[in-house]
């Protein structure tokens, strides 16, 4: 897998989070803590200054290589006009390139940093695969997509532990399957994450979330059932040139109370080998297009007070960790609009 880059940028500014009168100021009560429609943004390249504009507090990636950002600095990110339910709409555009792969050199990344920390929090967005996105090669293997997290950015075979931090985005997997995607402290213990998380790779450990018994589709057929679900009835297949509304509420777990007291510096984290597992109690909901697919009520996503949801983690690239199981034979493109994050 290729390194996370850095991207370090100033803290949230004064103005409003909301960027246009359209989208966002149509929202109802209570109003979102971020929503970002793009309609202030002229078509063509997505700059670096629209980045900062856009997205505030955008934070680091990694401690190993310092780099402005992924994708935006690459030219791969445009705003395009496209038409969404009969209204013109600005809306992001992001390549893939050909016979390539991983964060670094398709799709684009970075991580946006809230002004507070929130025990349960909701992301939803827009998202659409470009007429001829390939899903029928055999052994595709698929790509990533944003996603909510804490603490550190734990992604690309790290080890959630706890206390450093978790991620949890969408995929699409092989043959456009909708998958959750989360990385969290039991992925590496048999005794949670045998049925919950199946292993991929010798490097690096993903937990990639279908229907097991920590992570199930809800039971009613009525809300299972989409015009795109495959044969095996708990298969959701993304289709193209069709506009998909994603959304994914986060809801932390509880603490054992001897926990609860603040660590205050990274020594005590480290050398405090007395603290207790965090409650199985965290939860995680997946609804696409406002049906619930993912309904999950007993995760640990920490055992430490200082862990919380405090990003948008903006993560869409082809990967897999090898060419012939990621990279496409041409250029691909994900069209994306209408991020809004909500307490609810």
């Amino acid at each position: 897998m290729f390194p996370r880059f850095l991207l370090l940028l100033p803290l949230f500014a004064t103005h409003s989070l909301f960027a246009s009168p359209d989208f966002c100021s149509e929202q109802q009560e209570p109003k979102p803590i971020f929503c970002q429609d793009f309609e202030n943004r002229e078509t063509g390249l997505y700059t670096e200054e629209d980045l900062v504009e856009d997205w505030p507090n955008l934070q680091s990636l990694s401690t190993k290589v310092h780099f402005l950002n992924l994708g935006v600095s690459q030219n791969r990110v445009n705003v395009v006009d496209r038409k969404i339910d009969e209204n013109d709409n600005h809306i992001l555009k992001i390549k893939y390139p050909e016979n390539l792969f991983g964060s670094a050199l398709t799709g684009a990344t970075w991580v946006m940093k809230f002004p507070e920390k929130y025990e349960q929090l909701s992301l939803e967005y827009k998202v659409m695969f470009k007429e001829g996105f390939l899903y029928d090669r055999e052994g595709l293997f698929g790509g990533k997509l944003p996603g909510l997290m804490g603490g550190e950015t734990i992604s690309g075979g790290a080890t959630a532990n706890g206390k450093n931090g978790w991620t949890s985005r969408i995929m699409w997997g092989q043959l456009g399957r909708g998958l959750g995607y989360l990385y969290y402290p039991d992925m590496r213990d048999d005794k949670y994450n045998q049925d919950a998380c199946p292993r991929y790779g010798l490097d690096h450990e993903l937990c990639v979330i279908k229907r097991n018994k920590y992570f199930t589709f809800d039971d009613d057929s009525s809300k299972k059932c989409l015009s795109e679900w495959a044969a095996d009835e708990f298969e959701f297949r993304f289709k193209t040139e069709r506009f998909y509304k994603i959304k994914q509420f986060i809801k932390m777990n509880t603490l054992p109370e001897k926990n609860t007291d603040s660590v205050t510096t990274e020594d005590k984290v480290a050398t405090t080998d007395k603290i207790a597992e965090g409650n199985r109690d965290g939860q995680l909901k997946i609804w696409l297009d406002d049906k619930l697919v993912v309904d999950c009520n007993n995760i640990r996503f920490r055992d430490v007070p200082e862990l919380s949801i405090d990003s948008l983690l903006f993560s869409t690239f082809f990967g897999g960790n090898t060419p012939e199981s990621s990279s496409h034979p041409h250029d691909e493109y994900i069209y994306f609009d209408d991020f809004v994050v909500r307490e609810n």
